[in-house]
């Protein structure tokens, strides 16, 4: 059994237009107050989004390795830069930095479905091969990153590399970029382009179809066991055995129990 090794306090973000406008307020307070981005890093100490998705977020020195960053994504951990673009040039970084996890990462890690697709991914590649975790990596690039998807049967950018990058975000929806359907298959060889626009963009329907194709893709992952995470413990359960199988089991059948319970006052209340 993982245990995850991060034990973070709750802030008061319960609504996602809540975390949107303080974020907005960050980010000018950042580019234009001197000596902001300390008092803000000694604020920040590890905070779990008190929001329906209920994942934290970690200060880090430095940009994690892709093993690093994607296991504490199964942990339901979001790792942070401390990294502050120049207010001189506050259009464009080329690394992450605090304003590209504000504005870009937090406000859709508040939504429960788009949490879960960012920890399915960490949950692949917990016990994968090196090879492997960078293709995981790689298709986290093109979704969580610089990834499209539709609505309305129009175009848009849900991808925190885009919504940080007013340049960029202008490029991708301008009709003159390269853009496929999202196959994981196809997206984990594309190189990633770190200091210029991205080559190719990938779109997805939605993020429930982004994330069925994930699960498909991370059953290829060769590893003699799969995984499990416990909301309960907060940990990540290897299934390599059937106890563990059957510990599993039992979860689901006490919530499939409170389900059939709700349905049944429903149908007894109100005639559904």
């Amino acid at each position: 059994m993982y245990r995850s090794p991060y034990s973070p306090p709750e802030i008061n973000c319960t609504s996602r237009g809540i975390v949107s406008g303080k974020i907005t307020v960050l980010f000018i307070l950042i580019l234009t107050v001197p000596g902001f981005l300390t008092v803000l890093a000694s604020w920040l100490e590890p905070v779990r989004l008190n929001s329906p998705s209920n994942l934290s977020t970690l200060l880090k020195d430095s940009s994690s390795a892709d093993e690093d960053f994607l296991s504490a994504l199964a942990y339901r951990v979001f790792n942070c830069t401390q990294y502050v673009r120049h207010s001189t040039d506050p259009l464009y970084t080329p690394e992450p930095d605090t304003c590209h996890e504000l504005l870009g990462h937090v406000p859709l890690l508040a939504d429960p479905k788009f949490a879960q697709f960012s920890q399915e991914i960490g949950l692949a590649s917990l016990g994968a091969s090196d090879e492997d975790v960078q293709k995981l990596a790689t298709c986290y690039f093109f979704t969580i990153e610089f990834g499209l998807c539709k609505q309305d049967g129009q175009l848009r950018a849900y991808g925190a590399g885009l919504l940080s990058s007013i340049g960029e975000l202008r490029h991708a929806l301008s009709g003159a970029a390269c853009v496929r359907m999202f196959d994981p298959k196809t997206t984990c060889r594309q190189e990633c382009l770190i200091t210029t626009f991205q080559d190719v963009y990938f779109v997805s329907e939605s993020f429930e179809e982004a994330k069925e194709k994930m699960r498909e893709f991370a059953k290829s992952i060769k590893r003699p066991f799969s995984v499990y995470y416990n909301p309960y413990t907060q940990s990540v359960d290897l299934l390599k055995d059937t106890r563990g199988i059957e510990d599993v089991v039992q979860d689901l059948r006490n919530d499939l129990n409170t389900v059939c319970d709700a349905l049944g006052k429903m149908n007894t209340y109100m005639g559904i």
